[in-house]
């Protein structure tokens, strides 16, 4: 694990790897999905202003970057998709990775992606359950093309183009795996 002990995070930027199609269930092609959470306390991390480029290739560089930070991903299977509501497909994503992960409040998510108004509302309140945190202390920003807009976002996207191309065997074995939590 990638993690300082008694470290505690405040943001986490969220993306996943199906170029915005993971919420479609029309094509089977786009999955599994990988989603990737990256937990930081950087500055730098959440500064904007400059538009970056997605990242992709070899990745140069993102194993040295995630050994700084804190990150868990999570594979979604088409079964997945189809039993879960779809406004809560978003909240249980994102309790899953951060399930008994090391937050504290205030904690904002960054989110890529446009959002209904039902299914921030929903992340808030699955996030309050399963960490106790309290819902006024947890702030959800999403957007269009925010991983070109937040660093740490940016570093989500990445880490989960690069964990689609690794072996099936470290996916399923790596410490940072996560499971999809069932409500």
């Amino acid at each position: 694990m990638h993690l300082k002990e008694a470290e505690f995070y405040n943001n986490l930027g969220v993306d996943e790897s199906n170029n915005g199609f993971g919420f479609s269930t029309d094509n089977i092609k786009n999955f599994p999905a990988i989603y990737s959470a990256v937990f930081s306390n950087f500055p730098e991390d959440l500064a904007t202003g400059k538009k970056m480029h997605k990242k992709r290739g070899r990745h140069k560089g993102l194993e040295k970057v995630l050994n700084k930070r804190h990150y868990t991903y999570l594979l979604l299977e088409k079964k997945d998709y189809v039993l879960i509501e779809p406004y809560k497909r978003p909240g249980l994503i994102i309790g899953s990775l951060i399930y008994q992960e090391p937050i504290e409040p205030p904690l904002t998510i960054y989110f890529d992606g446009e959002w209904d108004f039902q299914s921030i509302d929903f992340i808030k309140g699955f996030t309050h359950e399963i960490t106790n945190l309290e819902k006024d202390l947890i702030e959800i920003k999403t957007g269009a093309d925010l991983d070109k807009k937040i660093p740490l976002v940016n570093i989500a996207d990445e880490a989960a183009h690069w964990l689609l191309n690794r072996p099936l065997k470290y996916l399923r074995e790596s410490p940072n795996r996560r499971s999809l939590i069932r409500c």
